[in-house]
């Protein structure tokens, strides 16, 4: 049987597997208000207790909040810490 054929599994077209990286979408994960974690992290473009604005995927992630600390920003992976109020995503 033929990988197409198999019902469990999508037809993926080329254009989909070759996108570029910059259309790559950043996964965001949120533990409760006190903590996100977030894959394919550019860099940081602001930073201070109430606000941090992170790139990631060709947009600008931004985080609201008090006490805001960036704990670890390793291998495209960046992890906030405090009272997270908002996130926007441009």
């Amino acid at each position: 049987m033929k990988l197409s054929e198999m019902p469990l599994f999508e037809k993926i077209d080329k254009q989909t597997l070759l996108r570029p990286i910059a259309e790559v979408s950043p996964k965001l994960q949120m533990n409760g208000s006190t903590e996100a974690i977030l894959s394919d992290c550019a860099g940081v473009c602001d930073y201070a207790a109430d606000l941090i604005r992170l790139s990631a995927g060709g947009k600008i992630l931004t985080f609201r909040g008090s006490d805001l600390q960036l704990m670890q920003l390793d291998g495209g992976e960046a992890v906030i810490h405090g009272q997270i109020v908002s996130v926007e995503y441009r």
